[in-house]
């Protein structure tokens, strides 16, 4: 039952790291503290790449990493980062510090002249089974609700394998998204009798956007473009894939 209890507190710890670390960093910022603490070994840019979340990325490599050498120690050094950077906390501690104490992590003397903020790690920990995330899945915050609206349904047909309607409310959502974005600056106008590739090559001027992030758009595009013009092409789950990640992409940028 003990092992038991503190597999269960492992998986909400590790949650809370990826929760924590998706709030204070970007992916490749996730990255690189991962590859400097161990849990991945070589240094990773998974921004525009990975198809999920940051937080879905960062539990995917903490739940891979478990069976490596040291991986108490490197839970420990990521807390460390995350509660005593530099140029001051990225996150309130308390949480993590309270699961990791309840899995045998331990506070160090503070009279100690050598004393360490860091956690003593444990010698071992339980292992938890790997989650399967779905990855193609938008959870981003702060999207203008009538993009939400599109987003929370775009995210059912998505659980419901329905690939055909994904693509085509991606395209919607690209669509909408550009005016959205214009009409806050004052420029909807521009859009007006335009079609999709213009009204992007537009946004894409006046957000200065990179041709990195609109290769990825373009990509999203043509798949919205096949679902609703083509006849003959089948779209399939891969294509969603791409199309979501993609369309995350754009809406971080513009967003």
């Amino acid at each position: 039952m003990e092992d038991l209890n503190k597999q269960l507190i492992l998986r909400r710890l590790l949650n809370e790291f990826a929760t924590k670390l998706a709030e204070s960093m970007t992916f490749n910022q996730i990255a690189k503290l991962f590859f400097e603490s161990g849990i991945i070994d070589s240094p990773e840019k998974p921004y525009g790449v990975y198809p999920g979340s940051k937080s879905d990325y960062a539990l995917e490599k903490l739940l891979a990493s478990q069976n490596k050498d040291g991986f108490p120690e490197m839970l420990s050094s990521i807390q460390f980062d995350l509660c005593y950077s530099s140029n001051g906390p990225l996150i309130n501690g308390d949480s993590l510090t309270s699961l990791m104490t309840l899995l045998g992590y331990q506070t160090q003397n503070q009279n100690d002249p050598n004393w360490d903020p860091s956690l003593t790690p444990p010698k071992e920990l339980p292992k938890v089974g790997e989650e399967k995330k779905i990855h193609k899945r938008i959870l981003l915050d702060d999207l203008p609700t009538n993009v939400n609206v599109l987003i929370d349904e775009l995210n059912d047909n998505i659980e419901r394998n329905n690939p055909n309607a994904c693509a085509l409310l991606i395209r919607k959502i690209l669509t909408l998204s550009c005016f959205v974005v214009l009409d806050k600056i004052g420029k909807s106008d521009k859009l007006e009798d335009k079609e999709l590739h213009e009204t992007l090559s537009i946004v894409q001027k006046e957000l200065k956007i990179s041709e990195r992030v609109m290769a990825k758009v373009k990509s999203t595009k043509w798949i919205g473009d096949s679902a609703n013009h083509s006849y003959k092409v089948k779209i399939n789950d891969s294509d969603v894939e791409v199309a979501v990640t993609g369309l995350r992409i754009f809406l971080e940028e513009v967003f």
